[in-house]
């Protein structure tokens, strides 16, 4: 679990983290709910 407490902090997708007796008992990753990326509606401004 060491691996996903430093992987996590850095992310910015990630919205929760779910650990069960598995992750801690039988060395499983742990599962990482994650957001979708909206794309930017935004029009880019167009120079003259």
């Amino acid at each position: 679990m060491l691996d996903v407490m430093f992987e996590v902090p850095s992310r910015t997708d990630v919205t929760n983290c779910v650990v069960t007796k598995e992750v801690v008992g039988d060395s499983i990753a742990p599962v990482l709910g994650t957001k979708e990326e909206k794309p930017s509606n935004k029009k880019k401004e167009e120079s003259a």
